[in-house]
C-alpha cells in the first residue's frame, strides 16, 4: 500500500512537473509574439479611446480629468494656455514612468501619446457631424466604459497614455496599490476642482472685477454704489445670458430627471401653504408651497415695476418643488438682465451725504426681496440722530425654524435634501 502511495506521489509530482514544463515554453513561445501583441493592444486602446472622445465626451461637452482636467484648472486659476501646461505635465510625468518604470514603458507611451491625436483626427473625419445620442446620461455611461476599456487594454499592454497615467502605475509598482482606485481618486479630485471655475465662477468673476470681492460685495452703499461699472461688465453679461441656457438644459438632464435624485426629493419635506405663512417662511420656499410672496412684485422697488417677469409658485411644497422654483427663477433672472442690460443709465456714484441722517419720529420699515426671501429693516426713531430701534428681518430664521416641521416622519438622510432645499445659512438666522 506504502508502494502505491509513493507510486501515485511520485505520477502526480511528475505531472505536476511536466504541465509547469509545458507553461514554460508556452510563455517562451508567446514571448516571441509578445511585442506584436502589445503593439496592436496600443493600438487598439488607443483607437478606442480615440472613438469615445469623439463620440460621446465631445458632442456631451464632458468636463475632463487626467492632465487635460489639471491643465483646464491651471489655465482657469492663473491664466496659462492649457497646451502649455499640458506639455509639461505631459513631459514631467513622462520623465517620471522613463526612471521609475523603464525605458520600455517610456517608449511605448511615447507611441501611445503619438497615436491618440493621429485617431482622434480619423474619426473626426469618420464622424463628422454625426450625433450618436444626445442623452448626457448615456453619454456619461458610454464615455466611462469606453474609457476604462481603453485605458485598460493600454495599460495591460505596458504602456499608458502618459499624463496622470503615470502615478498610478508607479504606486501600483512600488506599493501594490490598485490602478483603478489610484485613477478614480486622481480624477475625481480634478473633476471636483474643475467644476469650482463652472458656473458660479462666472459669476463671482464679474462681481470681482466690479467691486473687488467675490464672497462679499460692497457695491452698494450710501450715496448709490462705490464704483463705476467696469468697462467689460456689459459685454460679460451679455455672453453669460446666452452661456447659461444651454448648461441649465444640461442640469436638468443630469439631475432633474435623475430617478434617484426625483425619488429622494418628490414628497419628502411637505410644506402646506398654510405653515409657510404661519411660520413666515417667504422666498422661493415660500412659493413652492403656492404663497405669492414675491417682494417685487407686492411692493415694487428699484425697476422692478418696469421690467417683464414671473413668480414661479408651485403648490406642493416638497423638496422637489423647492428645487424647480429654484430652476425656474434662473431663468426668469436671465430674462430680467436681458431687458435691463443695455439700459444701464449713467449717472455719479459715491455721492457725499451727511454723515448723520436724522430720521423723523416714527416707526419705518423697509423690505427687499433677497436670495432666500424677504429681507426687512425695521426702525424705531424719536428724532435723535441714533434710532431707538433697529431690528432686521432675517429670511434665514423662518426657514430654520421650520425644519422640524419637515423632517418629522422622514428619515435621517431626507434631512439632507431638505435642508439643501431650504438654503438656510445659519449665520444669517442671528440678527
Amino acid at each position: 500500500m506504502g508502494e502505491t502511495l509513493d507510486k501515485c506521489g511520485f505520477f502526480r509530482y511528475h505531472r505536476r512537473k511536466k504541465f509547469k514544463n509545458e507553461g514554460q515554453k508556452m510563455i517562451k513561445l508567446s514571448y516571441e509574439q509578445q511585442i506584436a501583441f502589445n503593439s496592436l493592444s496600443i493600438i487598439v486602446g488607443n483607437a478606442l479611446y480615440a472613438l469615445t472622445v469623439v463620440l460621446f465626451l465631445v458632442p456631451s461637452g464632458l468636463i475632463t480629468g487626467g492632465a487635460t482636467g489639471i491643465a483646464l484648472g491651471i489655465n482657469r486659476a492663473l491664466g496659462l494656455p492649457v497646451s502649455g501646461v499640458l506639455f509639461v505635465i505631459n513631459m514631467t510625468m513622462l520623465a517620471v514612468g522613463w526612471v521609475l518604470l523603464g525605458r520600455r514603458f517610456a517608449v511605448t507611451t511615447v507611441a501611445s501619446t503619438i497615436l491618440s491625436p493621429l485617431f482622434l483626427a480619423l474619426w473626426e473625419r469618420v464622424f463628422a457631424d454625426f450625433v450618436l445620442t444626445d442623452d448626457l446620461v448615456l453619454n456619461t455611461i458610454f464615455a466611462g466604459l469606453g474609457v476604462g476599456i481603453s485605458l485598460g487594454i493600454t495599460i495591460r499592454a505596458g504602456a499608458s497614455t502618459g499624463g496622470m497615467d503615470i502615478p498610478p502605475l508607479v504606486l501600483q509598482k512600488r506599493f501594490k496599490f490598485p490602478v483603478s482606485v489610484s485613477m478614480y481618486v486622481f480624477d475625481v479630485a480634478i473633476l471636483l476642482s474643475q467644476l469650482l471655475f463652472r458656473d458660479r465662477e462666472k459669476i463671482l468673476d464679474m462681481f470681482e472685477e466690479t467691486c473687488g470681492g467675490r464672497l462679499i460685495q460692497n457695491y452698494n452703499c450710501i450715496g448709490g454704489v462705490m464704483a463705476d461699472i467696469h468697462p467689460n461688465l456689459i459685454t460679460r453679461i451679455k455672453d453669460f445670458i446666452r452661456y447659461l441656457p444651454p448648461m441649465l438644459k444640461e442640469y436638468h438632464g443630469v439631475f432633474t430627471g435623475n430617478i434617484i435624485a426625483r425619488q429622494r426629493m418628490k414628497d419628502i419635506g411637505i410644506l402646506s401653504l398654510e405653515d409657510a405663512i404661519s411660520y413666515g417662511v417667504t422666498g422661493p420656499s415660500g412659493r413652492a408651497s403656492g404663497w405669492k410672496c414675491d417682494i417685487r412684485k407686492i411692493h415694487p422697488y428699484g425697476v422692478y415695476d418696469k421690467v417683464d417677469f414671473k413668480e414661479i409658485t408651485y403648490n406642493h411644497g416638497d423638496t422637489f418643488n423647492r428645487y424647480m422654483v429654484r430652476m425656474d427663477e434662473i431663468v426668469e433672472s436671465l430674462h430680467i438682465l436681458e431687458q435691463l442690460v443695455d439700459n444701464i443709465p449713467e449717472g455719479d456714484f459715491a455721492v457725499k451725504t451727511k454723515p448723520i441722517i436724522k430720521l423723523p419720529e416714527g416707526q419705518y420699515y423697509k423690505s427687499v426681496e433677497a436670495a432666500r426671501g424677504e429681507f426687512g429693516v425695521y426702525i424705531e426713531s424719536h428724532g435723535d440722530k441714533f434710532p431707538y430701534r433697529v431690528k432686521f428681518r432675517s429670511p434665514g430664521l423662518p426657514l430654520v425654524s421650520v425644519v422640524d416641521l419637515l423632517a418629522s416622519n422622514n428619515k435621517i438622510a431626507d434631512l439632507i435634501a431638505i435642508g439643501g432645499s431650504l438654503d438656510y445659512v445659519v449665520p444669517d438666522i442671528d440678527r
